[in-house]
C-alpha cells in the first residue's frame, strides 16, 4: 500500500513539475491501460495538450466506452468465418478529376490484407479506369437508390456526392466503404464477423454545428445491408438539407466546408449516436487510435500499439474536395 502510495507520488511530479512529464505519463498509461479514452485523444501526444470535454462529448465518450468494453471481446470469441458484414471493399470516385497516382498504394494496402473480399470501384465515368487490377468497376447507375438520388444534382461537389453515394451503398450491399486517402495495416475481417456496424471515433476536434468533439468519422465504415444507422443518415439528410444551404449560402471555401459537414458528414454522425445498437444489432463505435491514430499519438506509441491490435488503418485527410487555398490565406 505504501509503495503504491510513493509510486502515485512519483508519477504526480513527473506529470506536473517535470518538462514534458505530462506527455511521458500519458504515453505510458496508454501503453499500460488503453482504456478507450485514452486511446480516443484524450491526450494528444502530437499536440502535447490534453483536451477538454463538454458535457455532452463526456456523455458520447461514456456511452461509447461501455460499449466498447462490453463488446471488444467478441473479436476473439467469434469464429472468422462467421459473416455478418459482406466481405466486400467499396470505393466511390466521382466528378472530373482522375483518381489520384498518390492513392494507389492505399487501394493496394487493401487488397493486400483481404485477397479473397470483393474491391467495388464506384464511378460515374465509363472510361474511368481502376485504380488497382482485380476491382470491379461499377457506374453510379447502378445503384437502386433509396431516397438520395435527388440530393446528388443539387450539389456540384464531388465528396458531398460521395458522402450521399456511401450511405446508399452500404445500406443496399452491406461491405465497408473506404476513402481513396485511408491506408489498411491488417485483415479486418473480424469486424466482419463480430458486428453488424463499426466506425472509429476521428480524432477529438470542434464541430460547431453540432458543439461536439466526438465525431464517428465516415471516412472508413462497415456494415450489414439495410442497417438503420445507414436508414437514420439517409433521412438525416433530407431533415439537414435546406437547413444547412440556408445558413451556409456562398461559394467560399467556408461555407463550402460547412454545408458538406453540415448536410452529409453530420447526418451520419447524428445516426450513428441516435441508433447504435438498434434492433438487436450488435454495433461497435471504436477508439480513435483504430483509424485515426497518426493524428493524436507519435510514431513509436503508434508501432507499440499496432502491435497490441489498436491501431487497423490510418486516415490522411487529404481534403481533395475542398480544392486549393486561395493565394493570400493565412496559414492557421
Amino acid at each position: 500500500m505504501k509503495s503504491h502510495y510513493q509510486l502515485r507520488i512519483i508519477i504526480f511530479i513527473i506529470a506536473f513539475l517535470i518538462p514534458g512529464g505530462a506527455l511521458f505519463c500519458a504515453k505510458l498509461e496508454v501503453l499500460k491501460n488503453p482504456s478507450f479514452q485514452l486511446l480516443s485523444g484524450s491526450y494528444d501526444e502530437v499536440h502535447k495538450k490534453q483536451h477538454s470535454f463538454s458535457k455532452q462529448d463526456t456523455k458520447d465518450l461514456r456511452k461509447f466506452a461501455k460499449n466498447y468494453d462490453k463488446k471488444i471481446g467478441l473479436l476473439g470469441l467469434i469464429s472468422p468465418k462467421q459473416v455478418r458484414i459482406p466481405h466486400i471493399i467499396h470505393f466511390v470516385w466521382v466528378g472530373p478529376k482522375p483518381f489520384p497516382e498518390k492513392s494507389i498504394e492505399n487501394v493496394a494496402s487493401w487488397k493486400k490484407y483481404h485477397p479473397d473480399w470483393q474491391l467495388f470501384f464506384w464511378t460515374d465515368s465509363a472510361d474511368r479506369p481502376c485504380p488497382i487490377d482485380g476491382m470491379e468497376r461499377h457506374l453510379i447507375k447502378e445503384i437502386h437508390f433509396q431516397q438520395l438520388k435527388p440530393y446528388l444534382s443539387l450539389t456540384t461537389n464531388p465528396a458531398e456526392q460521395a458522402d450521399m453515394i456511401r450511405d446508399e451503398l452500404i445500406y443496399e450491399y452491406g461491405g465497408v466503404y473506404v476513402d481513396h486517402d485511408v491506408r489498411c495495416f491488417r485483415p479486418f475481417t473480424q469486424f466482419h464477423a463480430a458486428f453488424d456496424f463499426y466506425v472509429g471515433i476521428e480524432n477529438p476536434h470542434l464541430n460547431s454545428a453540432q458543439g461536439t468533439k466526438i465525431l464517428p468519422g465516415n471516412c472508413l465504415f462497415g456494415a450489414k445491408p439495410h442497417h438503420p444507422i445507414l436508414k437514420a443518415a439517409m433521412d438525416n439528410v433530407e431533415k439537414l438539407w435546406y437547413k444547412v444551404e440556408k445558413k451556409y449560402p456562398g461559394d467560399t471555401r467556408k461555407d463550402i466546408f460547412n454545408r458538406i459537414i453540415g448536410r452529409t458528414f453530420n447526418a451520419f454522425t447524428l445516426a450513428t449516436k441516435e441508433h447504435l445498437n438498434e434492433d438487436g444489432n450488435i454495433d461497435m463505435v471504436l477508439p480513435s487510435s483504430f483509424f485515426f491514430a497518426q493524428k493524436i499519438f507519435r510514431k513509436k506509441t503508434i508501432k507499440k500499439l499496432k502491435r497490441s491490435d489498436h491501431v487497423f488503418a490510418s486516415h490522411a485527410f487529404t481534403y481533395l474536395w475542398q480544392g486549393p487555398k486561395p493565394v493570400n490565406a493565412k496559414k492557421k
